[in-house]
């Protein structure tokens, strides 16, 4: 190889290597969802951080179960959905989801091999991630960087 390609190809490779360093953020959503009939207990922690669970049913359409639970006032959430089905849980991801994903500061959605995923960051913080798992959908917020790295990890859908 001559000397003068030696640069443009090392720069190249560096250039390259720095753009995957600086890829979005990477999660491993492949964990087996809840069962079908699973109770909230086996979903959602009891208590975060010494905070207890408070939480309610979200209002849902027909054949859909949605339920949200809230932790340190707030600051932490997690949601959770059950749609009668694999195609009905990627059409409500994709019309009701992804817009809301559209509206934050920064933002990263996709829908690979029919499974969406999505994170974001509101313009106060606050960092969201929301996935398909089969029939679920799940939709976890933490107000600061540590707060969404704990829910992510005590959340066993996702790591």
């Amino acid at each position: 190889m001559k000397p003068r390609y030696i640069f443009p190809l090392a720069f190249g490779f560096l250039f390259i290597i720095l753009l995957s360093s600086c890829s979005k953020e990477r999660f491993d959503f492949d964990y087996d969802p809840p069962s079908p009939d699973a109770i909230l207990e086996e979903i959602f922690p009891g208590s975060i951080k010494g905070s207890q669970r408070s939480g309610m049913a979200l209002e849902m359409d027909r054949g859909f179960r949605g339920y949200k639970s809230v932790y340190l006032d707030g600051k932490i959430t997690m949601e959770i959905i059950k749609c009668p089905g694999e195609k009905e849980a990627n059409y409500y991801f994709g019309t009701t989801i992804v817009p809301e994903f559209k509206s934050k500061k920064v933002r990263h959605y996709d829908n690979f091999n029919n499974r969406w995923k999505a994170t974001g960051t509101d313009t106060d913080g606050r960092k969201w991630i929301a996935w398909v798992n089969y029939v679920w959908i799940f939709r976890l917020s933490g107000q600061t960087e540590e707060l969404f790295n704990y829910v992510v990890r005590v959340c066993s859908f996702v790591s």
